[in-house]
């Protein structure tokens, strides 16, 4: 009677965690859903306004410009002299031009920068280009390249007078780029313009403009009419959202749009819902703490108010132990924890082309600022993995193509590449030139590699883990003032979800890439390599490829689960029959007409399992303990518990009720206790 209040007690108690835990769930995830919005919300406004403040001041710009060349009589030389001036007085302007569209011949002149320079008419604009730029308005919809300064330009034409003559000023990407850089907008999210037609003005991605793309068809699978009704809303209100499914990383995402009061254009950012919730972990572990209380609620109400016998009190509670454990395991499959970056502030991801230039940017501003003497040769290089194969448990054996992009004018440094933690061995590394294409501006040095790599892995969570094949990158001399960049415009989408660099028919036995991109690391040395003194390496940031890969569960569920679950049943059977045998004193005695003792049984058991493990241990060369172990702990206990209870019940007399009402109870308890440990260990392993 004591036991049942305790089990009531007990009951109420959990009872009353379990809601409390699941009122502060729910509000919770409505905290981080509202603040993700709210989150997203912010920044569209900010992207809107930092670009309308923008655009205001050039058009101001524009205005002052164009009074003073419709008020004055000027000659080519003192526009030139105008044009100069104005081009290098305004750090977004990135040139200026004048044109006569009515006259026969186009009458047209053009400046632009060219580092520390001015250009006069180095691109010439088609003369329908202009007149159709005319006839739209102050910003066009057109979008200008050009073919001599390979850069994409936003363009603003102003009328000076009713004789035909205009004035057009270019804004470069790389000024829109800097200007919407400066928020952060997640590890993949990012922000572009479009026309109300939903044509891409400015995007990130250089081609998705230079073909025309509209955000109709960005490859996301999203409704036509709800985009359009969102793109349509941005034109009346402040500003309109539309949440989706990502269907190329299946992951959920959402646009924020926002009219600018400049143009008819319109503002939009691009957010996957997970980068903007920041309390991932402690959701999971939120998760983790409701499912304990609930399960641990229903079982004791099972056990205190139901009318069932015991053995299905029994079955039920391990059913629902092994339910926590199932529920455990899908919230370490569907939210992976990227321990490696998340936890290091040192570590730089990039993913995006704004992301890399504001990391340049803050290299040649550090290297400034510490006195530096020599000035960084930015590389841009290249990845394609057609394999990857982990041959030991710190091994791992990567192929592909690798390539880099150095400037004709650059006649200092030479082309090449090494992998600094590939084994030296002949037999598992190699690397070959495989094509040379020469362009105009840069010549492409490609390569064939095939390269053995080690490196320490964590199999903490085995077999749940995650892993990072990590390939670090050096230049092949590295005494040059050389820096190795990621070449983005290489990859169609750089999103570490679509797998960058990875071949999509890839074979990953008993894995599955998840997310790939680049990153930089500072690395500290104790030696210099000897290269000359103004060459530091305690502030170098070392180029790393990585590709997140996880474990597919099937394999080592069923070389070290099954065995393991085998066992225990087998246990439970001679637990089973142990307890129903009359002839007590013959308990742990071997009959050899009938059957083996309990003792031998379990001995037979423990070097199955003993050999099992010791191959686990040599195969996955660890030295720390990891998840699945603890089953094998766990059974271990059992078989010594086992062998305890036996060798107890020998030794009490076959009259004593007591001894056998204890004896019986063993095959109730059996499987609720070791269900109940296992659950325990993995609540303890994935909530910490």
């Amino acid at each position: 009677m004591k036991i049942r209040y305790l089990f009531i007690g007990l009951f109420i108690f959990f009872t009353t965690i379990t809601i409390l835990l699941g009122f502060y769930y729910i509000s919770f995830l409505d905290r981080l859903e509202h603040a993700s919005d709210e989150r997203s919300r912010i920044k569209t406004k900010e992207v809107v306004n930092r670009i309308n403040s923008e655009f205001q001041q050039i058009e101001a710009f524009a205005d002052s410009l164009a009074q003073v060349l419709s008020t004055n009589e000027l000659s080519e030389q003192s526009r030139r002299n105008i044009f100069t001036a104005s081009i290098n007085s305004h750090r977004d302007i990135f040139g200026v031009g004048f044109f006569n569209i009515s006259s026969e011949e186009l009458i047209h002149e053009y400046h632009y920068k060219r580092g520390d320079s001015i250009v006069t008419n180095g691109d010439h604009t088609a003369k329908d280009f202009l007149k159709r730029a005319s006839e739209q308005g102050l910003w066009t919809d057109e979008i200008f390249y050009g073919e001599k300064t390979k850069t994409l330009k936003l363009q603003l034409v102003k009328k000076l007078n009713d004789a035909g003559d205009h004035l057009y000023l270019h804004v470069s990407f790389k000024e829109i780029e800097k200007l919407i850089s400066r928020i952060d907008f997640g590890k993949a999210g990012y922000g572009f313009i479009i026309s109300p037609s939903g044509k891409f003005i400015y995007h990130p991605t250089d081609r998705w403009v230079l073909r025309g793309r509209t955000i109709f068809d960005s490859g996301y699978s999203i409704d036509s009419l709800a985009l359009s009704r969102a793109i349509s809303e941005a034109t009346r209100e402040e500003l309109s959202l539309l949440k989706f499914k990502n269907t190329i990383n299946n992951t959920p995402s959402m646009y924020y749009f926002g009219k600018l009061e400049v143009s008819s254009w319109i503002a939009g950012v691009m957010f996957f819902q997970d980068e903007l919730i920041d309390n991932t972990a402690k959701l999971r572990q939120l998760n983790i703490l409701f499912i304990t209380a609930l399960i641990l609620s229903i079982i004791f109400l099972v056990n205190c108010f139901s009318s069932f016998s015991y053995w299905p009190r029994s079955i039920a509670s391990s059913i629902l132990f092994i339910f926590g454990i199932g529920y455990i395991w899908s919230l370490s499959f569907d939210t992976p924890v990227l321990d490696e970056y998340d936890a290091s502030s040192e570590d730089i991801l990039i993913t995006e082309k704004v992301v890399l230039d504001n990391f340049i940017d803050k290299t040649d501003s550090l290297r400034s600022k510490k006195g530096r003497s020599f000035g960084y040769r930015y590389i841009p290089t290249g990845i394609h993995l057609e394999h990857i194969q982990l041959m030991e448990a710190h091994t791992f054996m990567v192929s592909g193509y690798v390539w880099q992009k150095i400037q004709n004018s650059d006649t200092l440094t030479q082309p090449g590449i090494i992998f600094p933690e590939a084994e030296p061995n002949p037999e598992f590394m190699e690397i070959e030139e495989a094509y040379v294409v020469n362009e105009a501006d840069y010549t492409t040095y490609g390569y064939y590699f095939r390269a053995s790599i080690r490196k320490k892995l964590n199999y903490e969570d085995y077999p749940l883990d995650w892993q990072n094949i990590r390939i670090k990158i050096w230049p092949e001399d590295i005494t040059q003032n050389v820096m190795l960049v990621p070449d983005l415009d290489a990859y169609q989408i750089t999103n570490p979800r679509s797998l960058p660099g990875v071949q999509k028919s890839i074979v990953l036995p008993a894995w599955k890439a998840y997310e790939s991109f680049f990153s930089y690391r500072p690395n500290k040395y104790n030696s210099n390599f000897g290269s000359p003194s103004n060459r530091s390496f305690n502030d170098y940031y070392e180029l790393s490829y990585n590709v997140y890969i996880k474990r597919v569960f099937l394999s080592p569920f069923v070389a070290n689960f099954i065995p393991i679950f085998v066992v225990l049943i087998l246990l439970f059977t001679v637990v089973v029959s142990d307890s129903r045998s009359e002839d007590y004193a013959e308990v742990g005695k071997t009959d050899k007409k009938t059957r083996w003792g309990v003792l031998e049984l379990s001995a037979a058991f423990f070097f199955v399992l003993m050999l099992a493990h010791t191959s686990l241990r040599g195969q996955l060369d660890i030295q720390q303990l990891i998840y699945v172990e603890y089953y094998y702990f766990a059974v271990y206990a059992m078989i010594i518990v086992i062998c305890a209870i036996a060798t107890l019940y020998k030794n009490q007399p076959q009259s004593d009720s007591l001894w056998q009402n204890k004896r019986r109870l063993l095959p109730l308890l059996y499987w609720p206790l070791i269900s109940c440990f296992l659950f325990i260990i993995t609540v303890v392993v994935f909530y910490f």
